[in-house]
């Protein structure tokens, strides 16, 4: 038990337009950050184009984590996010949370628009003509687009919630491993993304989506399949997750104070990047298309823990003593393992696999993650009883199979999503605090056999008046 740990989430609410269910404009949204940089938040903003993104504050009275602020803004397309500061309990965080959540739904009401608890648009495809005329102004959208070939319309419309728990060094890899093995299971529970736009029979889509983006036939480097969705075989180490970090595929765009964001137009991997340095350093591009001097150093390292996109992602950075010499030397010998839990001054998990809930169930996948961490060894235990092929699978099946009726290899997924919770009920139970109720909502659904996507989708085929489903449905209050 680990009272001391920080938990945060990261929600992500479709944003519509009240009459239409369309997705929100951009110059609507952009209304929403003017509003709050006036009520003193500071206001983000895209490097190239200036265009505003989002905004947050500081929180002052959070410390020891990774992003102390509180942050609402958006991701790649019509999709308003929530993020609180992180907390020690589930209830602080969810008073912290309602609290924005109630100032985000007034600012988007204010320019006729809704939020749905749903994780995906029912009325937003992902064609390049809804992306460039939706999606946000990011210029390392336009990296991903024209460096990396990705068709990044696919991503579009979907939306998800992100479990951020703080782990110590010596549990970080069990735990890494441990719930990216849970994964498909936790997304046959907690799936609230069914294919609204095809009749392709997904109930969650987005797997498929980021799929889709990396392998599409003019994406241009086939390499970064292995950084999405779950790895296509285990990660056994940290040695094992940084070799695929750093040295499967080209780097991606990185930022640091000094050069703000850039990229290396030869596309080395990141391990080359580091170790390979020409005598003047390496010519990288900023996103203003200027050419720079690069000469690695650890501030590059510390930005290279978002550039892995899976849906367990482990987010960490190394004390500023450490010396980029100490840590190529490690990699090199294969000591990565001791060197990362001894050197890292703070390792957080960040779940991803799971979709935005029904409204007022945000809080269950995180209470969900967070008694699956607590109780580690009897996680544990069941994600080892079976292969990592077995795992694979569950995730394959989760995105188009029901809950109640699937097998793997002759084991009923139901029962071990029963299990499954059993342990959640009992880590959580270990903290003392009372937060078994969180999971009311996840008991309901096991209970019943039914996830959130075969509900949706049961009520939307049959309606005559999908409109007034989704509002009476789906509406965040």
């Amino acid at each position: 038990m680990h009272m001391k740990r920080k938990i945060g989430l990261e929600v992500e609410y479709p944003m519509v337009c009240s009459d239409t269910l369309t997705g929100l404009p951009q110059d609507r949204i952009r209304r929403i950050w003017a509003s709050l940089g006036k009520d003193g938040w500071s206001v983000s903003s895209d490097p190239v184009n200036g265009l505003a993104t989002g905004a947050f504050r500081q929180n002052v009275a959070v410390d020891g984590c990774l992003n102390p602020n509180q942050s609402i803004s958006t991701d790649t397309g019509p999709l308003l996010e929530i993020a609180p500061s992180p907390e020690v309990s589930l209830a602080a965080l969810k008073q912290q949370f309602s609290k924005l959540k109630e100032l985000a739904l007034q600012q988007v009401k204010s320019v006729g628009g809704m939020l749905l608890g749903l994780g995906v648009h029912p009325y937003t495809g992902d064609t390049k003509e809804e992306y460039y005329r939706l999606r946000t102004p990011r210029s390392a959208y336009d990296y991903a687009i024209k460096s990396r070939g990705w068709p990044h319309e696919k991503l579009l419309n979907v939306a998800a919630i992100q479990e951020v728990i703080d782990v110590p060094a010596e549990e970080s890899f069990r735990a890494f491993r441990v719930l990216i093995r849970l994964c498909g299971l936790m997304m046959f529970i907690f799936r609230n993304a069914p294919d609204l736009h095809h009749s392709s029979g997904y109930l969650c889509i987005r797997p498929k989506k980021w799929l889709d983006s990396v392998s599409s036939p003019i994406a241009r480097f086939r390499s970064d399949i292995q950084k999405v969705n779950i790895p296509l075989s285990e990660i056994l180490n940290w040695q094992g997750y940084f070799d695929l970090l750093w040295n499967t595929s080209p780097m991606f765009l990185l930022g640091t104070k000094k050069h703000g964001l850039f990229y290396v137009p030869d596309h080395p991997t990141f391990w080359k990047f580091l170790t390979n340095v020409p005598a003047r350093g390496w010519t990288g591009v900023d996103v203003l298309g200027k050419e720079i001097a690069v000469m690695p150093d650890m501030d590059h390292v510390n930005c290279t823990d978002w550039t892995y996109f899976g849906f367990c992602r482990p987010r960490w950075k190394f004390g500023q003593e450490v010396a980029l010499a100490e840590l190529i030397e490690a990699f090199r010998l294969g000591r990565m393992d001791s060197f990362f839990e001894k050197n890292a001054t703070k390792i957080v998990i960040e779940n991803r696999c799971n979709a935005t809930g029904f409204p007022g169930e945000e809080f269950c996948s995180l209470a969900f993650v967070l008694g699956i961490l607590e109780n580690l060894d009897t996680a544990e235990h069941l994600a080892f009883q079976y292969d990592y092929d077995f795992w694979r699978s569950m995730f394959s099946s989760a995105q188009i199979e029901p809950l109640r009726r699937t097998e793997i290899s002759t084991r009923k997924v139901l029962p071990l999503a029963e299990k499954l919770l059993s342990i959640a009920l009992d880590g959580l139970s270990a903290r003392g605090l009372g937060e078994e109720n969180f999971l009311g909502p996840v008991a309901a659904i096991i209970s019943s056999g039914v996830s959130r996507s075969e509900l949706a989708l049961k009520a939307l085929n049959s309606a005559a008046d999908k409109k007034s489903v989704i509002r009476s449905m789906f509406a965040v209050d």
